[in-house]
């Protein structure tokens, strides 16, 4: 929210609509950062109390995990994992899942996604009848098969770790999104569709 419609705000006397606006631009500010300043720690402490209050514990979701030897700050959103060996600083959850074993995928084939296509197909969707994307690809063992996503959790995960491959393996296991460069790491769940 921009300052001039915060001190409206202000002004109008709506100081939960402000302290909502605040902590969503601080803690949108945080996310975007490389990394997360001491300084801050406090503050996105403060946003989690918050948000837990405002019962939408987005910071509560937070997993440290260590995949391929390396270590990672995971963060569930939703139907999705997104993570960074970045130190954002969260708050950790109190009972860490086993994030690890999700992410051991084996025989994985590379698949390049279309932004543009996808991009397409979640503007012309049906908004109450939203259906997955569907892209086919071949296994390593030759055989051509069907994998389906929500397609705004895919073009998240996608834009999160700047890039448009995406390592697939069967139909119904996740799909990893991974960005070595920017030490980020993504994984997605697929939907059931028909072979």
């Amino acid at each position: 929210m921009t300052n001039e419609k915060m001190l409206e705000l202000l002004r109008a006397e709506e100081y939960n609509k402000l302290h909502l606006a605040l902590v969503e631009n601080i803690r949108a500010d945080i996310e975007r950062s490389k990394n997360t300043k001491p300084s801050d720690l406090s503050i996105i402490k403060c946003i989690a109390e918050f948000e837990a209050k405002m019962n939408r514990n987005r910071w509560a979701s937070f997993h440290p995990f260590t995949y391929d030897g390396i270590e990672y700050k995971g963060f569930l959103q939703g139907h999705y994992i997104l993570a960074s060996q970045n130190d954002f600083g969260y708050p950790i959850a109190e009972s860490p899942m086993k994030l690890a074993e999700m992410f051991k995928i084996e025989n994985t084939v590379d698949i390049d996604v279309d932004i543009a296509d996808l991009k397409l197909w979640i503007k012309s969707s049906d908004k109450k009848n939203f259906k997955p994307y569907i892209m086919e690809y071949t296994t390593k063992s030759g055989e051509l098969k069907k994998i389906g996503f929500n397609a705004k959790y895919l073009l998240d995960g996608l834009q999160f770790n700047e890039t448009t491959i995406i390592k697939v393996s069967q139909p119904k296991t996740p799909a990893i999104i991974e960005n070595k460069e920017k030490k980020t790491i993504g994984l997605i769940l697929p939907v059931n569709i028909v072979q």
